[in-house]
């Protein structure tokens, strides 16, 4: 009996110990928007997914995700989440807490003015399909006195483009919004702010009120009320009139951050407060700040980090182990000749780095160099600090040489100019001033746009130009000097060789203006019309018969783009709007030139009237100093112009 009672005890634990999976191995892991289920041993019957720690609540990722075997992979937006893992027997294994914060969030924008971008959660059902919006309701809505501009809601960036679904139900993707808060006129209600919802892929857009034809209220420029620095200290004092600093800092800060506060305005993207990389020198950082008409002011910073690295690139010692160096070695000498007899296939070069901040090129240190009979050209090449090159020379002439090779070089394999150009429509490349006995040029920049450069070397020598080699002006790097040698093959004496070395790096790309400022706006026949930057409608009455305004828009930044719209068919009460854009694409000045009524035109007939009338005049008073008396025949003159009429009458009558 006790036998019996002892088996059924072990397979009941057996059968607890599979239940409860205590060697099952349940693991999660998270890759942005994608969560994967892995379970190593047990054999899965269901994975679940819920946003709370009770499993009664949870979902089959098979709704939602992709199941096979002992996987499962589910797409989330941020947020925390528990996971099961069921078994066969039906037991269940839980993940705990984990928490996405690298997929998507819904946003929602309160209370704004001007333009701005909200980031939604979108998903996509098929690889292929377009993206829908994740939820409904409102995500952005304007201040008081504003409203939102449906013409001008867009997506401003689609992370589902090119996303792949694979297996899955669904996937779920950053996408974000451009809206524009615009002021209302007179003639809108001022309680009704504006809202927007993504019920469709670029969010339903709510109108906004229409234009006052009656002039507009001015918009107050935007200010700082604050800046500061977190290194160095400001110069002049910070005072929201003045809109150019200067900051010194020492050469060991890299980074500097600037604080400020805004008044009647906002920061424009990417030129708020933030945090600044500094390179050694001059370093400008601009905040930028528009009020709701969209005028933007910039306040300058001038960052100037001392540069306190060395600029020594010098050997102090360099010897030999077969041979002697002629010249004698001297720091400040570059090119020298060593004599070996022709049974030497060898040389080792020994040196000695001048400061220890320096450094070697690699490939180019003193090392042991194989010798082929008749002249070698070895260089060695020493970094300092900067990254500013230094190149030392040697001839290494194995056995008998020709004389003219071995004894005078000085004046062989020599360069007069060197010319660089690129296939670039602006480009403009500072060129070198050259000298055919230096051998390196250190910091040649070009301009972001250039990735391959054309050298064009020309030789003392004619002779030589066939013997020209140009190595490394392909595939500049961004910041990073890239090397480009000429040799140069002495005619005379093929085994002498002489290397030019260029550093060019490629300057780092200018940032795209996010100034869509209006400088000006003139209409041509109308020197009354006065531009005002800080107002947002701008009057204007047009002249008779006019249907169509002349105007030039001026902005601030010559990569600013400006489009007009309503300039045909004028009358009294239409509107044109001028919507100028950033290069960025990140902000935008709107203005209305609104016609407010028609200047009345000349009466020509009255005028021809006036002047028989004063000529007339003019001879009658003329007459009366001549002595004659002049009568007025009152019934002739009502009896002719009674005949006129009488006459048209009788033509309306036929």
């Amino acid at each position: 009996m006790k036998k019996i009672i002892r088996y059924y005890i072990f397979i009941f634990l057996l059968m607890l110990l599979s239940v409860t999976g205590v060697n099952a191995k349940f693991t999660i892991s998270v890759n942005g928007d994608l969560v994967t289920m892995k379970e190593d041993t047990a054999t899965v019957a269901g994975f679940y997914v819920g946003t709370s720690n009770s499993f009664n609540s949870a979902t089959n990722v098979k709704n939602i995700g992709y199941v096979n075997g002992k996987t499962a992979q589910v797409s989330l937006k941020n947020g925390t989440y528990y996971f099961w893992r069921v078994d066969q027997y039906g037991g269940s294994q839980a993940s705990g807490a984990v928490k996405i914060s690298s997929s998507c969030n819904n946003a929602t924008a309160t209370n704004k003015t001007g333009t701005f971008t909200v980031e939604r959660c979108y998903k996509i059902t098929s690889s292929s399909s377009s993206p829908a919006a994740d939820s409904s309701g409102t995500f952005a809505s304007c201040a008081s006195g504003y409203s939102i501009d449906s013409s001008k809601t867009a997506i401003a960036y689609n992370n589902c483009s090119n996303l792949s679904i694979g297996n899955l139900k669904q996937r779920y993707c950053k996408v974000g919004i451009s809206v524009t808060c615009k002021k209302n006129s007179s003639s809108s209600s001022s309680s009704n702010s504006g809202s927007s919802s993504n019920k469709s892929n670029s969010g339903n857009k709510s109108s906004s009120g229409s234009k006052s034809s009656s002039g507009s209220k001015s918009v107050a420029a935007a200010t700082l009320t604050s800046l500061s620095v977190t290194n160095g200290t400001l110069s002049p004092s910070f005072s929201s009139s003045t809109k150019k600093y200067t900051v010194k800092v020492s050469g060991d800060v890299s980074q500097v951050g600037i604080s400020a506060g805004v008044s009647n305005g906002s920061f424009v993207s990417n030129y708020g407060p933030r945090t600044i990389n500094l390179n050694y020198g001059s370093n400008s950082a601009q905040i930028k700040i528009k009020n709701s008409a969209g005028s933007i002011t910039t306040y300058t910073l001038t960052i100037v980090r001392e540069d306190n690295r060395s600029t020594v690139n010098t050997l102090s010692n360099l010897t030999v182990n077969v041979g002697e160096l002629s010249p004698e070695f001297k720091s400040n000498i570059n090119d020298y000749t060593v004599q070996v007899d022709e049974n030497v296939e060898s040389i080792t070069f020994t040196g000695t780095l001048t400061d220890s901040k320096s450094s070697y090129v690699e490939g180019f240190e003193p090392r042991t160099v194989k010798l082929e009979k008749g002249s070698n050209a070895v260089y060695i090449k020493i970094y300092n600090e900067k990254k500013e090159m230094n190149l030392y020379y040697i001839n290494v002439l194995r056995g008998n040489v020709d004389i003219q090779c071995g004894i005078d070089t000085t004046d062989l394999a020599l360069l007069k100019n060197i010319t660089l150009s690129a296939d670039y429509v602006d480009a403009e490349i500072k060129q070198i001033e050259f000298d055919p006995k230096q051998k390196v040029y250190d910091n040649i920049e070009v301009p972001y746009e250039i990735t391959n450069l054309t050298v064009t070397a020309d030789t003392e020598d004619e002779a030589d130009k066939e013997l020209v080699v140009i190595e490394g002006n392909t595939d500049l790097e961004v910041g990073t000097p890239k090397q480009i040698t000429i040799t140069v093959t002495s005619n005379k004496c093929q085994s002498y060789k002489n290397v030019y070395t260029l550093n060019v790096t490629r300057k780092a790309k200018t940032d795209e203006s996010s100034d869509s400022s209006v400088a000006d706006i003139t209409i041509a026949n109308h020197d009354e019309f006065k531009f005002e930057p800080n107002k947002e409608n701008l009057g204007i009455k047009i002249n008779k018969n006019e249907d169509e305004l002349d105007i030039t828009v001026t902005p601030n930044d010559k990569n600013t783009k400006c489009e007009i719209s309503g300039n045909e068919n004028l009358k009294s009460g239409s509107e044109i709007e001028i919507v100028c854009t950033s290069e960025d694409g990140t902000s935008t000045t709107t203005y209305y030139i609104v016609v407010e009524g028609v200047n009345k035109g000349t009466n020509v007939f009255l005028i021809i009237i006036v002047i028989i009338f004063i000529i007339l005049l003019l001879v009658y008073l003329l007459m009366r100093l001549l002595g004659y008396r002049i009568y007025f025949n009152f019934e002739a003159v009502g009896a002719f112009f009674r005949g006129i009429g009488e006459k048209i009458r009788n033509a309306f009558d036929k």
